[in-house]
């Protein structure tokens, strides 16, 4: 762990922790360049592959001799987590602390969703257009997350003009409804937000290629080391963190510069255990390698059900194990190239594929959300969480639904 500044000792004791809270997140590629530096990204200006660390339990490894991963999906890719790595879990993140913190998902996501069975339709007819919030515009924008405690939207706005062997900077910004925007971190280096707990975000972090927190008291940055067997990432992109801690995210390659050669030579979906500890090393399990420049990655809200979108035209859906394992991946719809995604309470899945497309949780699609500018990510937010917010370009726009959603 490298700490950029200093936490409160709130945010100290919480890092220890291991339970996190879910309060409840194109084309082919081109190349910026800065003195020679080249960072692939799609044509939007975006962010633009093989080791023996598979998602086959926490310290599994692939068959001597076995061929890459292909779309198909079969024994020897399922995730069957063993316990190992929970034996050196630090106690500070286990017992009480990892109970206490399920416990408050469990509530939180009670208060958002309640206990109804039936939903209505997110929004009448086959289209609804969401508006632009405020008339400011930026950089390039990513990574909503909604942060009800202080009933601001956190976002991610990356500088895709000025890139250098880092990566393009990257601040964390923060909206104010209806439409007053500030600086909350002001060299986050980020892509993906997501709520960790009520204190922190945990954000992919391209300069590091790995993860990182941010306090939400002031945002404070602490360094997470997360590598695959022994190996640097490329450019975490996405990620979402289950109720119990565990975090999946997507490792694709479009803020790797050319000066960062990958380590792990491949492109993949992964799977960081909840016995991660803020002072690492971490290892991180592979899920999936074979998606083209894998990107957006949200779970259900009963977490049975992992999603992953890409640069391909498909969406994958994979159970989910208790442990939190992963496995049986199958194709739940065809967009066409995707990015980011959240889910609602009644279960929609909203991808954000040139519009904001959304379907029902057996696959049918129920219709699409239109706006001005190319999506690229979406949270919900707002009192009621009915408020998705829209990541688009250089602006953010929102749309408010019938039903309530997660916040990232």
């Amino acid at each position: 762990m490298k700490k950029l500044s200093t936490a409160p000792m709130a945010l100290a004791l919480l890092i220890s922790c291991t339970a996190h809270e879910r309060t409840a997140e194109k084309d082919g590629p081109s190349e910026l360049t800065d003195g020679g530096m080249a960072v692939h990204t799609d044509d939007a200006g975006r962010e633009a592959g093989q080791s023996n660390n598979r998602d086959g339990g926490e310290n599994s490894s692939q068959e001597a001799g076995s061929p890459p991963r292909d779309a198909g999906l079969d024994a020897r890719q399922t995730d069957a987590s063993s316990s190992d790595m929970d034996a050196n879990r630090d106690s500070s993140g286990s017992g009480n602390d990892a109970e206490n913190g399920e416990n408050r998902d469990a509530g939180r996501r009670t208060q958002i969703c309640g206990d109804t069975a039936t939903w209505p339709r997110p929004f009448s007819g086959a289209t609804i257009a969401a508006a632009q919030v405020g008339s400011s515009s930026f950089g390039f924008l990513e990574g909503p997350v909604w942060i009800a405690e202080q009933g601001v939207l956190l976002f991610s706005d990356m500088d895709m003009s000025n890139v250098g062997t880092m990566g393009p900077p990257a601040r964390i910004r923060r909206l104010r409804p209806p439409s007053s925007f500030d600086v909350f971190v002001q060299a986050s280096n980020s892509n993906g937000l997501a709520l960790w707990r009520d204190e922190a975000v945990i954000a992919a972090t391209h300069d590091t290629q790995a993860l990182s927190l941010f306090a939400l008291a002031d945002g404070a940055r602490t360094q997470l080391e997360v590598l695959s067997d022994g190996k640097r990432l490329n450019s975490p992109n996405d990620l979402t963190v289950r109720s119990d801690g565990t975090v999946y995210f997507t490792d694709p390659s479009w803020q790797k510069t050319d000066a960062r050669p990958s380590e792990t030579m491949r492109k993949g979906v992964y799977r960081l255990p909840s016995s991660w500890r803020a002072d690492g090393p971490n290892n991180a399990l592979l899920v999936d390698e074979s998606l083209d420049e894998p990107n957006g990655v949200a779970l259900s809200p009963d977490e049975r059900t992992l999603y992953v979108g890409s640069r391909g035209s498909e969406i994958w859906k994979f159970n989910v194990a208790a442990d939190g394992s992963v496995s049986n991946r199958t194709m739940f719809a065809n967009t066409g190239s995707s990015d980011g995604m959240t889910v609602d309470c009644a279960g929609n899945l909203y991808v954000t594929s040139g519009t904001v497309e959304v379907f029902e949780p057996g696959g049918m699609r129920l219709g699409e959300i239109t706006l001005g500018g190319n999506p690229t990510n979406v949270a919900f937010g707002g009192v009621d969480r009915k408020t998705l917010y829209i990541t688009a370009g250089s602006q953010l726009y929102s749309v408010v639904l019938n039903v309530p959603g997660y916040p990232y």
